[in-house]
């Protein structure tokens, strides 16, 4: 039997995100009102990811995370979650 087939998947092998992602990609997923599982669904991000990254940046383990939180709009309400354990 021959016959056509078609993989769809996600993408494969480990990814490198810069801080600056990162930063972003936790501003949008602990937003009021937005899932976490929505984010990383869209972002096709790991959910132990994105909470690596926020005990990271609890711990100040993100490099430019403390300029960024002071100068984007992203930012606010961002030191509430952050805190959150």
């Amino acid at each position: 039997m021959t016959g056509r087939m078609e993989v769809v998947g996600r993408v494969s092998g480990r990814r490198r995100w810069s801080d600056a992602e990162k930063l972003e990609i936790l501003a949008e997923a602990f937003r009021p009102e937005v899932r976490v599982y929505d984010v990383i669904a869209r972002r096709e991000v790991s959910s132990s990811l994105i909470y690596t990254w926020r005990k990271q940046l609890r711990e100040g383990k993100l490099a430019r995370a403390e300029r960024w939180l002071g100068l984007s709009e992203q930012a606010r309400g961002f030191d509430k979650w952050v805190a959150v354990g």
